[in-house]
């Protein structure tokens, strides 16, 4: 919408809420196209999304995600709550 339009949604602290918001209403797959628009990732919008994918089955998206933040070279890390989430998705593989 008007967000989108505006181009508001690379903003790394707009992009991160709208991604936070599609996250709880379970619209994982446009979180996901939202995550990979944006500009710049911080370690809220990782974290977010890491969360989510867990939350709504996509375990396997959740452990690539995983993997591809710690590629980065920059100090990007999961949060406690990420990691946690990442166990349980190891344990439904």
């Amino acid at each position: 919408g008007f967000i989108h339009k505006c181009g508001l949604v690379t903003h790394a602290s707009v992009g991160t809420h709208v991604l936070m918001m599609m996250v709880e209403v379970g619209n994982i797959l446009h979180a996901k196209e939202l995550f990979e628009r944006l500009a710049y990732r911080d370690h809220y919008s990782w974290n977010t999304l890491i969360i989510g994918c867990v939350k709504y089955g996509e375990v396997h998206d959740a452990l690539h995600l995983y993997q591809r933040m710690m590629q980065r070279e920059c100090a990007i890390y999961a949060s406690k709550f990420a990691f946690v989430s990442l166990l349980s998705a190891c344990t439904i593989l």
